[in-house]
């Protein structure tokens, strides 16, 4: 079986109750696929559009004419992130600053987007070496590396 295999992953799609998509590059495809009735979530670590373009800016030599070429490049994220974000149901981002930006961007209600903020606040982490030792001792995990 192969795993994207068109056909399959239709079935999948009317197989469940919700479809959650990460990142805008799939979402037109399940968004055709999908149920009228479905409701298809995206979810995104970041605005994609204003992260490609910095990458392009960084990439492109100084030879060429960045501004131009960055426009036209950029202009393809642009055009998926934004159907994406009109048509999901509901967008997850991980920050604040993205929901506004994205708003900002293309228009979209705020009361769509949701922040849910990455799981790990590493500053306030009370796992001292003691503690961790002692875990890696309790699960046998004594002379092992462990994330």
């Amino acid at each position: 079986m192969k795993l994207f295999d068109p056909k399959m992953l239709k079935n999948k799609v009317e197989e469940c109750d919700i479809i959650q998509t990460v990142l805008p590059y799939q979402f037109k495809y399940l968004y055709d696929i999908k149920p009228e009735d479905k409701p298809i979530i995206l979810d995104e670590y970041n605005v994609e559009y204003d992260l490609r373009k910095q990458i392009i800016n960084g990439f492109l030599p100084n030879q060429i004419d960045k501004e131009s070429l960055s426009d036209k490049i950029c202009k393809i994220f642009w055009k998926k992130e934004k159907f994406a974000v009109e048509n999901a149901d509901v967008v997850f981002m991980v920050s604040k600053e993205d929901k506004n930006r994205t708003h900002e961007l293309y228009g979209v209600p705020k009361s769509k987007i949701y922040v849910i903020p990455n799981g790990t606040n590493i500053p306030n982490s009370t796992i001292t070496n003691e503690k961790k030792e002692n875990l890696k001792e309790k699960y046998k995990l004594k002379n092992k590396k462990i994330i």
